[in-house]
């Protein structure tokens, strides 16, 4: 079970990405750079990112640099930190950071240190709509799955030909909300690894048509506190084969 290395996710992909570590994915599309639930809080129960990947992100070096934009799902410390995004937009300028309205970061800040901000508030199931060119940015609230929380939103990166899905922690009860999406010729999804928990989730996740299927935010066996590595690791042996060309992706701390 390996990550998911920098480059096209398949031969003529309008999209690469990396896989990270908890549900940080970076992804490139023409000369964009988009990193999802990146900016990681040391104070949480998952994993955290290693000193030269943060130094790099932070310094908008490596592998960030020339980032575009910030998007975050949910301000939970394992997708998000208050006080490394201000850190990062003090040392990053132009970019475009997509932030929901629970996360303490307002507009006005953002614009100071040279950046825009997109400050995001919606209701269940409704489309927000951002135009980048030809490149799409959607989000839709769909509830957190393990407990009650606020501003829990999907995220669908659209081009011409192909559309990526993230799910974070959605409440898969509630997948069907995830065809509200854009969807184009070619679909994937990065979808938490939970969802292979059930048989309803798992029948959902196949009616929804996706060509590539990436379960994520699998935690290293040196943090899974609440079990969910093991579990995930027999739930793929057992269910693998109702997802053809899915990959479960881990990640393993230098």
């Amino acid at each position: 079970y390996s990550g998911l290395g920098f480059g096209r996710m398949r031969d003529s992909c309008e999209f690469a990405a990396k896989y990270l570590l908890n549900s940080a994915v970076l992804v490139e599309y023409g000369e964009k750079k988009l990193l999802v639930d990146g900016i990681i809080s040391d104070r949480q129960n998952f994993d955290m990112m290693d000193g030269r990947l943060e130094h790099n992100l932070m310094n908008g070096e490596g592998e960030f640099k020339g980032l575009s934009c910030v998007l975050f799902t949910h301000c939970h410390g394992d997708h998000f930190s208050n006080s490394k995004t201000r850190k990062f937009l003090e040392k990053n300028r132009g970019i475009d950071l997509f932030i929901p309205s629970n996360g303490g970061i307002s507009e006005d800040f953002i614009r100071s240190k040279g950046s825009r901000g997109h400050i995001i508030r919606g209701e269940e199931g409704e489309i927000l709509t951002f135009q980048f060119d030809d490149m799409t940015i959607e989000y839709m609230k769909a509830d957190h799955l393990t407990f009650d929380y606020p501003e829990h939103y999907c995220i669908n990166i659209v081009g011409p030909d192909e559309n990526i899905i993230f799910t974070a922690d959605m409440d898969f009860n509630k997948m069907e909300l995830l065809k509200k999406f854009t969807m184009r010729a070619h679909s994937s999804i990065f979808a938490n690894h939970l969802a292979m928990l059930h048989r309803k989730w798992r029948n959902s996740l196949i009616d929804l048509g996706c060509d590539d299927i990436y379960f994520y935010h699998l935690p290293s066996q040196y943090v899974d506190g609440f079990g969910y590595r093991d579990r995930a690791l027999r739930n793929w042996e057992k269910y693998k084969d109702l997802f053809p060309g899915a990959r479960l992706l881990t990640y393993e701390p230098k």
